[in-house]
């Protein structure tokens, strides 16, 4: 498996990321980190995924909590997760969180293991 150029928000994201027990899932993987990117979705960690099966809990996507940052940020999890097909405009997902689109597309990156320039 190729290394990849991992970007980091913050000194927590990489804490979350680095302690996602499936290191050997590229599908996983881009899942936490993308979880991993924002305080509140690290957070509600447990109510996006199973702890024990590693599956998503597209529930979640209606609790309280939610932001639209965190609700497009977990929709691009979900889509990457497996295949599963969750209703969300890929357009509106990075066309509304600017800020978050090196991450989303470093997920991306991370899921077919594949380089990416970012600069």
């Amino acid at each position: 498996m190729e290394v990849i150029s991992t970007i980091f928000a913050d000194a927590e994201h990489k804490r979350f990321y680095k302690s996602c027990p499936y290191h050997n899932d590229p599908m996983r993987l881009a899942v936490y980190y993308l979880i991993g990117c924002r305080q509140i979705t690290r957070e509600h960690c447990t109510e996006i995924i199973d702890q024990i099966t590693g599956s998503i809990k597209p529930d979640c996507l209606e609790q309280p909590w939610i932001t639209g940052c965190s609700r497009r940020t977990i929709q691009l999890a979900f889509n990457l997760y497996n295949g599963y097909r969750y209703h969300a405009d890929v357009f509106d997902t990075f066309s509304y969180s600017t800020e978050m689109n090196r991450y989303y597309l470093n997920a991306i990156q991370i899921m077919f293991q594949t380089e990416c320039d970012f600069e």
